[in-house]
C-alpha cells in the first residue's frame, strides 16, 4: 500500500500527494472532528490510505468499493449501496470522480447516504496524464466542479486549489522521460528515482512562483468540501 500522506521523494507523484494529505488533514479535522462515533462513508476507497485520519477523531470509518476488492461494503455502479438512507454524517471520495461513469448515480449516492447537512469531501483532478482505474473519463475546470456536485444538491464550498501549471508542467514531463528511463537495462529504476528526487525542489519552487490566480483556475488537484441541502427542491 502506497503511503498517500507521507510518500518518499523518489516517487514521481510525491509533489500532488504530500500537497493532497497536507490540505486534507486539517479539511478532515474541521469537517468531522467534532462528529466521534458517527460514520463517514469512504466511497471508492482503494486500499484506505487516509482512514487514520478519521480514526484519529474517533470516527465510524465505513470502507466502500468494487467487487474484487477488500472493503468492507461492495457495491455494483449503477445499484444501490447497502448503507441505509440519511445514516451518514460524512462521505469522502479521494482521486475517484474521474474514473466514475455515471456521475448521476455516484453523486446521487453520496447524497442519499448523507444525514440533512451532512459533509461531502471530494478531491478530484482538474488536469492529470491519463489513468486508467479500470477507466478513466473526465477532467474538470474548477467553476465546473462546482457546478456539478452543486447540481446533485450539495452547497459547495470555494475549493482548494494544488499544484498549479508551472508545477504540473514539470511534472508530467518528468513522469514522462522516467519512464522512458525506467527501459534502462539495470539502472533504469535507479535513475527515475533520482530524477524524482531532483525534480521535487523544481516542483516547489514552480507552485510559489505561479500567481494565485492562475494556480486557482489551473491546477492538477482540486480539493472540494460540500453540504447536503437540508430541503432541495431540485431532487
Amino acid at each position: 500500500m502506497k503511503n498517500r500522506l507521507r510518500p518518499p521523494f523518489w516517487t514521481h507523484d510525491a509533489y500532488p500527494l504530500r500537497q493532497l494529505a497536507k490540505h486534507l488533514t486539517p479539511t478532515v479535522a474541521s469537517s468531522f472532528g467534532s462528529l466521534a462515533g458517527e460514520t463517514v462513508v469512504d466511497f471508492g476507497c482503494g486500499d484506505s490510505p487516509y482512514q487514520a485520519l478519521f480514526e484519529r477523531h474517533a470516527i465510524r470509518y465505513l470502507d466502500c468499493d468494487l467487487p474484487g476488492s477488500n472493503a468492507s461494503v461492495i457495491f455494483e455502479p449503477g445499484q444501490p449501496l447497502p448503507v441505509e438512507t440519511g445514516s451518514a454524517a460524512g462521505v469522502v471520495s479521494f482521486q475517484v470522480l474521474e474514473h466514475v461513469w455515471d456521475l448521476e448515480w455516484y453523486l446521487g449516492e453520496a447524497h442519499r447516504m448523507l444525514k440533512a447537512n451532512g459533509r461531502l469531501v471530494l478531491s478530484t483532478h482538474g488536469v492529470w496524464p491519463y489513468h486508467p482505474h479500470p477507466g478513466d473519463f473526465r477532467r474538470w475546470t474548477r467553476t465546473g466542479l462546482v457546478k456539478e456536485i452543486a447540481s446533485h444538491g450539495f452547497t459547495v464550498e470555494e475549493p482548494i486549489a494544488m499544484v498549479g501549471p508551472l508545477a504540473w508542467t514539470m511534472l508530467f514531463q518528468c513522469m514522462a522521460l522516467g519512464a522512458m528511463i525506467r527501459k534502462i537495462p539495470l539502472l533504469g529504476g535507479v535513475l527515475a528515482d533520482a530524477l524524482a528526487v531532483v525534480s521535487y525542489p523544481f516542483l516547489v519552487l514552480g507552485d510559489r512562483m505561479t500567481p494565485a490566480q492562475w494556480r486557482k483556475d489551473n491546477s492538477a488537484i482540486y480539493l472540494v468540501v460540500a453540504t447536503k441541502k437540508e430541503h432541495d427542491d431540485s431532487l
